[in-house]
């Protein structure tokens, strides 16, 4: 008898406490409504690369962070853009880049100019020869 009363004890100490249950979920996120590239626009030369980037914002205006923006190039033969927003430019002309964020999007158009080039001409000699002008 004295044996099964151990074992009720030993059993009653092993519990940690009386059940709680866990706290419900919060409420969802809210959803994004609104995209935001910046700049708006750009022009740029041949070769060089902009940053671009993207704010998601709620129905209410509340900067949201945290969502997945995909971005994309109507045209990669001039510029393409990484997921990071990046814009790295190939060729002259006009693409446009796009960032979306759970079905909403923002498109911002970027030029590209060509690449000029100045040339610098100097005489090969700085001498002048007799019965010569400079």
């Amino acid at each position: 008898m004295n044996r099964r009363w151990v074992v009720i004890a030993l059993c009653l100490c092993a519990c940690e406490g009386p059940f709680v249950p866990p706290r419900p979920p919060g409420p969802p996120p809210p959803p994004v409504a609104v995209v935001q590239v910046t700049p708006d626009s750009a022009t740029i030369i041949a070769g060089d690369t902009l940053r671009l980037s993207a704010t998601l914002r709620d129905s209410t205006g509340m900067t949201l962070t945290g969502r997945v923006v995909t971005w994309a190039s109507s045209d990669s033969t001039v510029a393409r853009v990484s997921q990071s927003g990046v814009v790295a430019t190939f060729d002259s002309g006009a693409a446009k880049i796009t960032a979306s964020a759970e079905g909403h999007a923002d498109t911002v158009p970027v030029i590209v100019t060509p690449v000029l080039f100045t040339a610098v001409v100097t005489p090969a000699s700085r001498r002048v020869r007799r019965g010569s002008t400079a």
